[in-house]
């Protein structure tokens, strides 16, 4: 169904984000960023289905009628709450997905983990440590079960396109930093959350 809502949108050229509504989001609710042009992420992250390559949390400032906003791990200011407007102005040229998920937890206690990561700077190189955060990993961090486990676990990180082959970017990458790419590491990217089975479209 994601193939097809991929494939369906760009058919007719449709910014999905369009179709968002505040009104139809919920406390951490997600929000899927889809590229219409592919780039490093998701050369490497995407397969078969919608190429995903950023996710936020939704949160109401001030409960039910307060503003709208998510919390995300983003390239530039890290750890943030921004406004939902100002994330959509972002996206323009992206196709936005709003998803929920699809099994009981607190969602209360999901944003306040979320928003104590808040500051946080952005870990550009995927690393476990919650010194510096990445934007699949914030989502993992802070939804957990009412009796307090995780709700998503991470999955081996891969680098390789779909010829299987690293690309020089990331090879350039860690070399920058005279670390081996991690290859098979634990981690998480947002493809991968979103096809998660707990994950459930809600808006497209």
């Amino acid at each position: 169904m994601r193939t097809l809502i991929s494939a369906f949108a760009a058919l007719l050229g449709l910014n999905i984000a369009l179709a968002l509504s505040p009104q139809c989001l919920r406390e951490a609710d997600l929000l899927f960023s889809a590229p219409r042009v592919q780039n490093h992420i998701t050369e490497v992250t995407t397969r078969d289905s919608v190429p995903i390559d950023h996710v936020a949390i939704f949160h109401r400032i001030g409960g039910e009628n307060g503003m709208p906003c998510v919390i995300e791990a983003a390239p530039i200011g890290g750890v943030s709450i921004t406004p939902l407007d100002s994330f959509m102005v972002r996206h323009a040229q992206d196709s936005l997905i709003a998803a929920r998920v699809s099994c009981p937890f607190n969602a209360p206690a999901t944003i306040s983990r979320a928003l104590a990561f808040v500051g946080r700077p952005y870990d550009f190189y995927f690393t476990p440590s919650p010194d510096s955060i990445y934007c699949s990993e914030l989502v993992l961090l802070s939804y957990r079960s009412y009796s307090d486990e995780p709700l998503f676990s991470p999955i081996p990180m891969s680098f390789r396109n779909a010829q299987g082959v690293i690309p020089d970017f990331w090879l350039r990458h860690y070399g920058a930093i005279g670390q081996d790419v991690p290859e098979g590491e634990p981690g998480s990217n947002p493809a991968a959350l979103f096809a998660d089975s707990l994950i459930q479209v809600i808006s497209f």
